[in-house]
């Protein structure tokens, strides 16, 4: 789990925060023990009728040892500002519930996408192959759950995730990490304002399905 502390706070403007224990700590090259800390630097930026937050997120090393660092980084900060947008413009002072099913497993990360958006994960019906940021989607999982709206985030092989338009338009997303043979399998709903009579059931669901496709071998084979 990520720690932070506030290093500079500027209401309506700036927030910089120093890491303290890093995001995705289990996959951070050897030599970042030796380097200084890594900051997060929150702007705003008012315009006619509209506001533009900056993003910064600096202290990374350089070599090729840091590309599984900035995979892992990328696709979930894409998720969340996207979900960010989304509170915004739709459900603003709404309060948010979460739901989230989560199995950790001796396997590569492809093998854990494989199974997660695979007919046994997320995809039994449907496809979200090629649909980029703004398409409409479409699927029907393995336990039942349909799920329909607009993509927020698909990057393949690692995430995705979009509005769930059919559940009090909600967001969901299903996440693969993975860093030496271990990885991890995430099936996650946010709920805006009453639940969806449904969603106190999502986490139940998704675990129990998690914990069955995410076995060896490979489930139905």
């Amino acid at each position: 789990m990520e720690e932070s502390e506030i290093e500079v706070w500027e209401p309506n403007s700036h927030l910089r925060t120093r890491e303290t224990s890093p995001f995705g700590a289990f996959i951070q090259p050897p030599d970042f023990v030796n380097m200084p800390p890594r900051y997060l630097d929150y702007t705003l930026t008012p315009g006619e009728g509209t506001t533009a937050l900056h993003l910064e997120y600096s202290g990374f090393g350089t070599g090729p040892e840091w590309d599984l660092v900035f995979q892992q980084i990328d696709a979930p900060f894409e998720f969340h500002l996207s979900t960010l947008k989304f509170y915004l413009e739709t459900h603003t002072g709404k309060e948010r519930s979460v739901s989230w099913a989560r199995t950790v497993f001796r396997s590569s990360q492809e093998e854990a996408w494989k199974r997660l958006a695979g007919p046994q994960g997320f995809l039994r019906e449907g496809s979200v192959d090629g649909l980029k940021k703004g398409d409409r989607y479409s699927i029907g999982a393995a336990n039942g759950d349909r799920f329909s709206g607009v993509v927020l985030s698909n990057h393949p092989g690692q995430q995705f995730g979009g509005t769930a338009e059919n559940l009090n338009n909600s967001v969901i997303r299903f996440a693969t990490t993975g860093c030496s043979g271990i990885s991890s399998a995430s099936a996650w709903l946010g709920s805006y304002g009453p639940k969806h009579p449904d969603a106190h059931l999502f986490e139940h669901r998704w675990t129990n399905l998690l914990d069955t496709i995410m076995k060896d071998p490979l489930a139905g084979q």
